[in-house]
């Protein structure tokens, strides 16, 4: 396998771990990951991780964690960014969209 490097923390990813990711299926998701994806049905859907957590009535916190690993797994990626005003400041949010394959 080739070297691969972890987005997130820069640091190679083993052989195995690269072996096991890519075993992965459809099945091997969890429901809440399964739930956000479902959101990113609809051709070049973006949301962000606020979107997500009203839609599925869940706390942010709870959405960042398995959107974090939707986006490891190559399943989400970041798109875009979105200025906006939070409690009077101005906030930079992640677009997010589905992972188009070659």
């Amino acid at each position: 396998m080739s070297e691969f490097f972890s987005p997130r923390t820069g640091r190679r990813v083993a052989d195995t771990q690269q072996a096991a990711f890519h075993a992965l299926t459809v099945q091997d998701i969890s429901e809440s990951q399964r739930k956000i994806l479902a959101l990113f049905k609809s051709p070049g859907a973006v949301l962000t991780r606020y979107d997500i957590a009203e839609i599925l009535g869940l706390p942010v916190g709870s959405v960042c964690g398995r959107v974090r690993e939707l986006i490891d797994a190559g399943r989400l990626i970041v798109v875009g960014k979105l200025k906006v005003q939070r409690n009077g400041r101005s906030v930079s949010l992640q677009l997010l969209g589905l992972q188009v394959s070659d």
